[in-house]
């Protein structure tokens, strides 16, 4: 299922970023001292991820599987939001968001 594949997927990017994924709290999966991480698994709900990474001040990513991934280099073009594939590779480089 769905769920079980974002999870798996957060959780070895979490690991390999030396941090927790905590799935419990609101907000981005995955927050580390430089970078906000938000996991995806449906193109069709990005938007919607990228809600959640949109006002942070840090470097700024989504991730998720490869068809994910293609539609979200396609959308989030100059939003300065990057995003990773699966194993948490830089496809394309994020960002820092702007404090208000």
């Amino acid at each position: 299922m769905g769920s079980e594949e974002h999870e798996r997927i957060a959780k070895a990017i979490a690991r390999k970023e030396g941090t927790q994924y905590k799935p419990e709290t609101r907000g981005p999966d995955i927050v580390t001292p430089r970078r906000v991480i938000e996991v995806g698994i449906d193109p069709l709900a990005l938007a919607q991820e990228a809600r959640q990474v949109q006002r942070s001040s840090k470097v700024r990513y989504l991730a998720g599987p490869p068809d994910f991934v293609q539609q979200a280099i396609k959308q989030l073009q100059g939003t300065g939001i990057g995003v990773m594939d699966g194993r948490g590779h830089i496809v394309r480089r994020g960002t820092r968001g702007r404090r208000r």
